[in-house]
């Protein structure tokens, strides 16, 4: 960055280089050792990072475990259900699975070596059962690469947790809505865009599920609202494969630059209005009970059927998750781009790259947007509360 005129001034007109830690180079935390990673300008040993990690997970994980959020009260953790771990074999995913078998699947011969000291619950399980579900893209464009293979290698090496492998042409599948709890009407419709009155007619059914979402996805306008009907369609699958295993919670792996790419991306496209859903959010499906049980006394409550969705990596940047990885060995297979051959630069892909280069000169601003978009969510709630108050 310059103030001035290099060529006629010379070096003077140049601003200093901004440093990469604040006073030292000594850890912030033990005072004694030298430093291996910057985080937002603090110096942290390797020793003190892992704690620093374990810390911050399980701040924003566990105040959401039990049915009512207990807040920083450290209760005995009880959910109502079982876990199910959204896997993409990104970088955040994959922390995300190795952070969650450190702290609660290690065996019991194991968890003297877990994360999280003498508050580590090692006498009872959290979850009774821990499930990783991975939605394949692969099919809905031709040339992209099927990472089926090497998601279950990846996951197989994490004992206590079972692998869901779903693809993302299920959404389409009657077959597999059967096997869920809620009832869909699959009848496809079109539309004649040469009408200007834009009727909904019938069509023949497509061949096979591949063949509706290839349909579906070539009706969209453009590669940014392709790009986001697949993340929309992956979430639909994993919402409702956490009802069918009968999961309480739901936890993604996104980490503070995700968050902070997912919240600009969202509000560029005119996804203001759930801001608050990104930080944490209570999903409850529409099921159709009468297809479910005859007996309507026996309509499950709300606390059995939501699916409380969690994001315990959103205070947590990119560059400390990739530093976890690197130290700890954690195996990342590569998140799909969902970008396929002869596609645009859409919006998401344009927001990520802008929000990565921002954080490697100023962490500090990526911080700010997710505490930014926290606050917002928050004044949401008090301003829904007050109206139905009123």
């Amino acid at each position: 960055m310059s103030c001035g005129n290099p060529t006629t001034e010379g070096q003077d007109a140049l601003l200093p280089r901004r440093l990469r830690h604040d006073k030292s180079r000594t850890c912030v935390k033990c005072k004694e050792t030298i430093g291996k990673i910057v985080v937002r300008h603090a110096v942290y040993c390797k020793d003190c990072f892992f704690p620093l990690m374990t810390f911050k997970f399980r701040r924003s994980l566990e105040p959401f475990v039990n049915a009512k959020p207990d807040g920083p009260r450290r209760t005995a953790l009880k959910p109502t259900g079982d876990l199910l771990i959204g896997y993409s074999g990104g970088l955040g995913s994959s922390v995300l699975l190795d952070l969650v078998h450190r702290c609660y699947v290690l065996p019991e011969y194991d968890r003297s070596t877990a994360e999280g000291g003498r508050d580590h619950p090692r006498k009872d399980r959290v979850w009774r059962k821990v499930n990783v579900c991975y939605v394949e893209v692969c099919d809905a464009f031709p040339g992209m690469k099927d990472n089926t293979e090497s998601i279950r290698c990846a996951v197989e090496q994490y004992d206590g947790v079972e692998l869901i492998s779903l693809r993302v042409q299920d959404a389409f599948d009657p077959n597999w809505w059967n096997t869920t709890d809620r009832s869909i009407d699959l009848t496809h419709f079109g539309v004649n865009l040469t009408s200007e009155e834009l009727l909904l007619s019938s069509i023949p059914a497509p061949a096979s599920p591949t063949d509706a979402l290839r349909i579906y996805l070539s009706s969209l306008p453009t590669d940014t609202a392709r790009s986001t009907a697949l993340q929309t369609l992956t979430r639909l699958l994993l919402y409702h494969t956490a009802v069918r295993r009968e999961c309480s919670h739901l936890l993604l792996g996104t980490s503070l630059t995700s968050l902070a790419v997912s919240l600009i991306s969202s509000i560029a496209q005119g996804g203001g209005f759930h801001v608050k859903e990104e930080i944490q959010e209570e999903w409850t499906p529409n099921l159709d009970i009468a297809n479910t049980t005859q007996n309507e006394d026996a309509k499950p409550s709300r606390n059995q059927r939501s699916v409380r969705v969690i994001r315990p990596l959103r205070d947590i940047g990119m560059k400390e998750c990739a530093v976890w990885a690197w130290w700890k060995g954690v195996k990342v297979v590569g998140r799909e781009s969902w970008e396929w051959p002869g596609s645009k630069l859409g919006i998401g892909r344009m927001t990520k790259d802008f929000i990565v280069g921002l954080e490697k000169d100023y962490p500090s601003t990526v911080s700010t947007i997710a505490n930014t978009a926290g606050c917002t969510s928050v004044e949401s709630s008090y301003i829904d509360s007050f109206s139905q108050r009123k």
